[in-house]
């Protein structure tokens, strides 16, 4: 290939009649059957990095996902693609939301992201039921939470940690020791007790608690309702949120 091979997919090719080829496919006969400017892209060199993406990260954690941000291209083609791929799909407004579930995602597949999400995408993400909604301010957190609460969604209670104490398991992490390796699957996060406060609320918390409030938690606390321990595995049975104390002299 010639100098730009750098910057073209892997399959660009010269044709005998020395045209550049994508694909397997003559750019010069596609823009006179489609006509110019034409923005062609490399499906097999899409579907390759995608793979290569998880492949990396499930190599740590099975259970990794990979999660494609729409805004890079959102047409149908791709985004079937990327459902194809096992890949989730990051979607920043209401007609992306649209678009995902109109390609085939699972509603849970689909992360809902955007830094000026009004009431109106709100409660078409809820109504959607999407697998994860962020939100990037303290105003939206207010607007999802009503919303959220009027839909009779249950919010959890987040939490900030600022402080944390050290025993012997955070010792076996810190120096990664073969006891660490054979007991910590990675990239998982293990912590025990700590504390922090309070940085949303959800509409069905029924506690007299409020945003900014210092808690502390207690991490060896086996919470009986937890996936885990319904599963048997009580060792890995905590769920800070459920069970968290919640004092004020904590600082």
């Amino acid at each position: 290939m010639q100098p730009l091979s750098h910057v073209l997919p892997p399959s660009a090719a010269t044709t005998a009649d020395g045209h550049l080829s994508i694909g397997g496919c003559d750019l010069v006969a596609l823009a006179e059957e489609h006509g110019t400017p034409l923005v062609v892209y490399d499906a097999g060199a899409l579907r390759d990095t995608m793979r290569r993406y998880v492949q990396a990260f499930r190599a740590h954690d099975p259970h990794a996902e990979v999660i494609y941000a729409s805004k890079a291209f959102w047409a149908q083609a791709v985004l079937r693609m990327v459902h194809e791929e096992d890949l989730r799909v990051d979607v920043a407004s209401g007609g992306e939301l649209f678009m995902a579930l109109h390609a085939g995602f699972p509603p849970q597949k689909i992360v809902m992201h955007g830094n000026a999400k009004d009431s109106g995408e709100i409660n078409e993400a809820l109504e959607a039921r999407v697998g994860l909604l962020v939100c990037d301010s303290l105003d939206e957190i207010a607007l999802l939470n009503r919303i959220a609460g009027e839909r009779g969604v249950v919010q959890d209670v987040l939490i900030r940690v600022k402080r944390t104490a050290i025993c012997g398991t955070d010792i076996h992490i810190w120096n990664w020791d073969a006891w660490a390796a054979a007991n910590v699957p990675v990239p998982m996060i293990t912590g025990h007790e700590f504390a922090g406060e309070i940085v949303e609320l959800g509409s069905r918390v029924s506690r007299p608690l409020k945003v900014g409030q210092r808690v502390s938690g207690e991490g060896h606390v086996v919470d009986l309702n937890s996936a885990a321990s319904r599963a048997g595995r009580t060792g890995g049975a905590c769920t800070v949120r459920n069970w968290a104390w919640l004092p004020d002299f904590v600082s």
